[in-house]
């Protein structure tokens, strides 16, 4: 079971997984926010 961690810096993320979509709005959280997504046993990581 590895984890899969990604770094973005841009404003608006999206993720699509099989039938699952993250829309992702980066301009709600402040530089120090940390949002983090489980989607099918492997770990996402959005750190802003």
């Amino acid at each position: 079971n590895e984890d899969i961690t990604s770094y973005f810096k841009a404003k608006k993320i999206k993720i699509i997984s099989d039938n699952i979509e993250i829309n992702f709005d980066g301009e709600d959280m402040s530089c120090d926010d940390e949002v983090e997504f489980t989607i099918n046993d492997k770990k996402v990581e959005l750190i802003m």
